[in-house]
């Protein structure tokens, strides 16, 4: 009873698939979790993260968005792709 027991994701964050964060955890801006892992710690801003349980194998360098710098989930442009995508599918009745 109140007790929190959710993760917190920061922004920008990317997270592989089949990736599982569990409990109350904070992941912070710009980190990376590769694909199948388990976070059960705290993850510092702009890390790499892979494995069972998860571990930090780097930091990613961050630059300035003047310099041009994009995190993980801008750089691929997820929006963009499922409106794309809606648009070549898309037919009139």
């Amino acid at each position: 009873d109140g007790v929190d027991r959710h993760p917190k994701i920061g922004n920008g964050v990317l997270i592989g698939a089949g990736s599982s964060v569990l409990g109350n955890v904070k992941i912070c801006d710009g980190v990376q979790i590769g694909a199948g892992s388990l976070v059960i710690t705290d993850v510092d801003e702009n890390s790499v993260c892979v494995g069972v349980p998860a571990q930090v194998i780097g930091v990613v360098k961050k630059g300035s968005r003047e310099e041009g710098y994009e995190s993980p989930a801008e750089k691929m442009e997820q929006s963009k792709a499922v409106i794309e995508l809606y648009d070549e599918n898309r037919f009139e009745i």
